[in-house]
């Protein structure tokens, strides 16, 4: 696949940065996932800056839910049917736990 530099943001560092984001790291994609998803909705992803932000917070939701679900890895379905991420309320519909059987 060939990725086009001049039409690409990159972060300075990633998820899996240990000395950014500790214990957690390399854990969070489902968090930061959504977080991405939100954030390019409302305002779009323009920037290095906005990358480091959806990771930031990406990874504060993560840290949140991992602590509630005492899960390390968090699958969809578990997030929580609404989510406040940049004072935006995102209704998460329930995974269909029957599809996988």
């Amino acid at each position: 696949m060939y990725i086009e530099p001049s039409t690409t943001i990159t972060a300075p560092f990633c998820q899996a940065n240990g000395l950014v984001f500790r214990q957690s790291s390399g854990q969070q994609c489902v968090a930061m996932s959504l977080c991405s998803l939100i954030y390019n909705n409302k305002q779009g992803i323009n920037s290095a800056n906005d990358l480091v932000s959806i990771m930031n917070i990406g990874n504060q939701l993560y840290s949140s839910l991992s602590q509630l679900t005492r899960q390390s890895f968090l699958m969809r379905t578990e997030l929580p049917r609404l989510t406040m991420t940049f004072n935006t309320v995102k209704a998460t519909p329930p995974a269909d736990k029957n599809k996988h059987k």
